[in-house]
């Protein structure tokens, strides 16, 4: 009812007070704002989603406002590129965070052991013994990768080009699904056979200490009775979400839910073949813009760069100490139950300045997943170590919104089969004087991104 220029001035005015409103006044009323107002609008939602002091919920209105309004922290790196075919596509260019090198201590060590027992938690065997590991200088994203950044990549006709699927299987399992026996599915079908009877003993004590939602628990259950063709026919149904018509994998999973997909929530539903390639194409176009030089690569960090950036040299479980607080993280604790726009809890910012470590999404890491690795470190001199050279499952690090806060922890490692995804799995990167994942081997003198 209002002509635009009242329309534009009381938007300024419930600014003030209510920027979420006034979010809704410009992107609702279809009233034209100048390019001032809307960057108003953006600072002061984006000022709101970093405040430590504002509540959590408005926290996240804000930062779902912002995505509404355009992300400025997107919005800023965004870059343009031209095809052969004088086609325009954009990409994102990734926040990155310098890491000076040096020495950090990895894994649990004996007080935090003895504050996790206290807390009525327990180290994992294989994340003992704490052990000193030197990492070379490099740089890593601020925040996970974002949706509209992974947008890019599908607009560019990323699951299209095979010089992005570095990994042999993962250009097989892009171009059709995998035989049921080599896929997850499988490998879940055998977990919860080996595993059913102490699993149904647990389930209801996680309940009860909150590590697993009542829902959660309803589905774990209705899953273990539930026949090998009936997990089958639902691993079907997964994988087509992600597959066009001629079987080709073609986006992420969940890719047209709207509670998953906000420009600035982490991108889910990628396995770690989509993570790579991803990676792969992001180098590529910031070479060809010439904003990171040939010698530098994007790509998954290691177990190791990603520890080393969620302890920010301190001493603790979490990544701002050892006692627990909701206001850091987005696990299940605080029931938020879906991903989280990227940088909504500043309190759980790593020394760094690196943001949604802990909480939020898993994130893939480039290591096969080893067990009894950390002896055989203790008292040698551990450089830039990046994992076993085989296995049949990748590193996830960080916890994630469905799952409590001992998985956030800074040493809790957790995995899962390359080929896997849900909604809460994702991924970020580093940058370093690197080469892509090989497809062929993961040995130290192929895979080692740092100089001697």
């Amino acid at each position: 009812m209002l002509n635009a220029k009242q329309a534009e001035t009381l938007t300024l005015v419930i600014l003030k007070d209510t920027p979420v409103l006034a979010t809704r006044c410009s992107v609702e009323s279809g009233a034209p704002m100048s390019p001032e107002t809307i960057n108003k609008i953006r600072a002061r939602l984006l000022q709101d989603l970093q405040s430590p002091r504002l509540r959590l919920p408005a926290r996240l209105e804000a930062g779902k406002a912002l995505a509404k309004m355009g992300d400025p922290r997107l919005l800023r790196q965004t870059r343009e590129i031209k095809d052969a075919a004088s086609k325009i596509f954009q990409f994102i260019e990734p926040d990155w965070v310098d890491v000076p090198e040096g020495v950090f201590r990895m894994g649990t060590n004996p007080q935090e052991s003895l504050i996790l027992t206290i807390s009525k938690l327990k180290p994992s065997p294989d994340e003992l013994p704490a052990h000193d590991v030197f990492i070379s200088a490099f740089k890593m994203a601020r925040y996970p990768v974002t949706v509209a950044e992974y947008r890019c990549f599908v607009d560019a006709g990323g699951y299209n080009n095979d010089s992005y699927w570095l990994n042999e299987k993962g250009l097989r399992w892009r171009n059709a699904p995998l035989p049921f026996e080599e896929s997850y599915a499988a490998i879940y079908i055998k977990m919860l056979r080996e595993n059913q009877k102490q699993l149904l003993m647990d389930i209801d004590g996680w309940v009860k200490q909150g590590a697993w939602s009542p829902a959660q628990a309803e589905n774990a259950r209705r899953q273990m009775q539930m026949n090998d063709e009936a997990i089958r026919t639902q691993w079907d149904d997964f994988e087509a979400q992600k597959r066009n018509p001629d079987g080709q994998v073609f986006r992420p999973y969940l890719w047209d839910e709207t509670s998953f997909t906000l420009s600035n929530q982490p991108v889910v539903g990628v396995t770690w073949y989509e993570a790579c390639a991803y990676a792969a194409w992001l180098t590529e176009m910031l070479h060809t813009q010439k904003l990171l030089d040939r010698t530098m690569h994007a790509r998954l960090p290691t177990e190791a760069e990603w520890e080393k950036i969620a302890r920010g040299g301190k001493f603790g479980l979490w990544a701002w100490g050892s006692l627990w607080n909701d206001n850091r993280a987005n696990t299940l604790e605080g029931r938020v139950m879906k991903p989280s726009p990227v940088g909504a809890y500043p309190g759980g910012a790593s020394r760094f300045g690196v943001q949604d470590m802990p909480g939020n999404v898993w994130e893939w890491c480039s290591d096969w997943y080893a067990q009894g690795t950390y002896p055989q470190r203790a008292g040698q001199q551990v450089k830039n170590p990046v994992g076993p050279e085989q296995g049949s499952r990748r590193v996830l690090r960080g916890g994630s919104w469905s799952y409590d806060r001992d998985g956030a922890r800074c040493a809790y490692r957790y995995s899962d089969v390359p080929d896997d995804f849900y909604d809460d799995l994702g991924f970020r990167l580093v940058c370093s004087p690197s080469s892509p994942l090989n497809s062929k081997t993961l040995s130290s003198e192929s895979l080692n991104p740092f100089p001697a």
